[in-house]
């Protein structure tokens, strides 16, 4: 499954996505839970999306690897920018 085209709309929501991994076998998939930060595209037009997890670090998974992608609604207190984003 590939993530809609429309998903710059949604930098700042926090999202699940399950995704391909190669060199085990036994384990063909990883997740990511955070905030999605960026959408950046290369020369060839490949997407990739880069999510902010809680700890701060960031993890890019490109498009085509994403087998599942899903929204998860921010219950509680207003949404707050993670320390690693910076300030401006």
């Amino acid at each position: 499954m590939a993530a809609s085209s429309g998903i710059e709309q949604h930098l700042g929501e926090k999202l699940s996505i399950l995704f391909r991994i190669e060199g085990d076998p036994e384990h063909p998939h990883s997740e990511v839970v955070g905030l999605l930060q960026r959408v950046t595209v290369d020369e060839a037009g490949a997407r990739r999306l880069a999510v902010c997890r809680r700890d701060g670090s960031v993890v890019e998974v490109a498009e085509a690897d994403v087998v599942r992608l899903k929204f998860i609604p921010i219950r509680g207190g207003p949404f707050r920018t993670p320390a690693s984003w910076g300030s401006d």
